[in-house]
């Protein structure tokens, strides 16, 4: 894997509101830096790597990173809500930070010593992970608002708009307004910033100067919430809402390659997804006759669109902050999928769609992370869990303090960092949790 790449996702991560606790983790890595990246082979297709930037190391939501660089132990609070990812980078952690709508915005910290650098403030809530790029921090603004000021369904009020921060001090450095909200997280690939959005098109911005290259139209009155899009080659993979597709966008001509219909009715316009193997793998809620949402884990040819397999999780309430699938992950050919609705995590074959095993985690939104060669994960009430990847057993599990939302946690070097709605941002041995080996 190029160090160039920039690891993300919700993650992902499905953030529709502020009272939704997304404390997503993401990893992100700087051409020419010292930071490297250390990841797990994968027996399959290896993911486009060549100039590309996107959330999390790489499409399968995958991520071992060390720093040779200090990582302090700390723990420092900044002025608001952590609700979305934090990139690490060049030894800063790039911080989302949300006061609602009028305050937010993205501050640095030294990972050496815990010190904020700098604090930049935006107009609109923030859902997207910072994407660092030749010494820019690539955001997005935008909130949940159905606007009632245009012809066609558009999706987030207020000021929306894609933007590049200075990497050292957070000046403004270009802004490309929108007319809907820019809440998935972007990639940058060969130069180009890519993301769709909620006035449904899929956006190119040439990264250094943010000038539009071109656009694609999704369905009118189409939207996309915060399903971030995987890469694989030259095509992106997202799911939108109005309808419920889940689409592929070419990205050497900007033109829709596919566009499945699902039976959703939540879920698929916020759920990241991932590329293993030429299968690319989402998730989705359809509504029950008992008013219950049941999450659908499904897996997707990436050439033609065609379902290839699909799990039937079990079915439960409607979460209370509107998170209805959260990323998921892959990892040596099994994917790891915990949705909101019934605490359950499960593992399923990637390829056939075979349930692997299950472990009852109790109600969660983070999806899993790979640290050491196990498996962790966070439930709503910040009991962490570390599980064998393969049989699923429980290894140890402790309160952190901390719930995780539809993202991870980041590993850096040999410190675990977690964040939360309180402001807190928390850095510690990974080994105060659990020691592998």
């Amino acid at each position: 894997m190029n160090s160039q790449n920039i690891g993300r996702t919700k993650h992902a991560v499905s953030r529709v509101t502020v009272v939704v606790l997304l404390i997503v983790v993401i990893v992100v890595a700087v051409a020419g830096s010292v930071f490297v990246l250390k990841y797990y082979t994968h027996s399959s297709t290896t993911p486009e790597t060549t100039n590309t930037w996107q959330f999390e190391e790489d499409n399968l939501h995958v991520y071992n990173y060390t720093w040779n660089g200090t990582i302090a132990t700390f723990n420092t609070t900044v002025n608001g809500a952590v609700i979305v990812p934090p990139t690490f980078s060049d030894g800063l952690l790039l911080v989302d930070v949300s006061n609602g709508t009028t305050a937010s915005g993205v501050v640095a910290i030294n990972m050496t010593n815990g010190q904020k650098v700098w604090t930049a403030v935006v107009p609109n809530l923030m859902m997207t992970q910072p994407l660092t790029y030749e010494g820019l921090v690539i955001i997005g603004l935008g909130n949940n608002v159905m606007r009632t000021d245009t012809a066609e369904t558009v999706r987030g009020g207020g000021t929306n708009y894609v933007a590049a921060l200075n990497f050292s001090t957070g000046e403004t450095v270009w802004t490309f307004p929108t007319v809907g909200e820019d809440m998935p997280t972007p990639l940058i690939y060969n130069g180009l910033v890519v993301f769709p959005n909620g006035n449904g098109v899929v956006y190119a911005l040439n990264a250094s100067t943010g000038q539009e290259a071109w656009n694609a139209s999704l369905t009118s009155g189409a939207f996309v919430s915060m399903s971030s899009p995987a890469l694989m080659g030259d095509s992106i993979y997202f799911g939108q809402n109005n309808p419920y597709t889940f689409d592929c966008v070419n990205l050497t001509d900007g033109q829709i390659s596919w566009s499945t219909p699902t039976p959703a009715t939540g879920g698929l316009d916020d759920c990241s997804p991932v590329v293993w193997n030429g299968v690319v793998i989402s998730g989705y809620t359809v509504t029950t006759s008992s008013g219950l949402l049941e999450p659908v884990l499904f897996g997707v040819n990436t050439t033609n669109g065609q379902i290839l397999w699909q799990v039937d999780e079990n079915a439960g309430p409607q979460p209370s902050g509107g998170e209805w699938f959260t990323p998921v992950t892959v990892w040596n050919g099994i994917v790891y999928s915990d949705s909101p609705e019934n605490g359950t995590l499960y593992a399923v074959d990637a390829s056939s769609g075979v349930q692997v095993w299950a472990f009852s985690t109790g109600l969660a939104t983070c999806n899993v992370n790979v640290f050491d060669g196990y498996l962790w994960i966070v439930n709503s009430k910040g009991t962490l869990f570390v599980l064998d990847p393969v049989t699923g057993a429980l290894l140890n599990s402790t309160n952190v303090g901390v719930s995780v939302g539809d993202g991870n946690l980041v590993f850096a070097g040999q410190n675990v960092i977690m964040w939360g709605m309180n402001g807190q941002v928390i850095s510690m041995p990974a080994s105060d949790i659990y020691l592998g080996g």
